[in-house]
């Protein structure tokens, strides 16, 4: 789940929550763009 409040809106970010993991920390837009890169690779390799 992606959170997109004031704070994340003035520092140009994301919180981002995993499910059963909760909370994994806040990320700027590439970094997160990197994770899910990685994540989708680590399923499909």
């Amino acid at each position: 789940m992606l959170v997109i409040g004031e704070q994340e809106v003035a520092s140009n970010s994301l919180s981002v929550r995993k499910h059963g993991e909760g909370d994994i920390g806040t990320f700027s837009i590439e970094d997160f763009a990197n994770l899910i890169n990685e994540e989708v690779n680590n399923i499909y390799n």
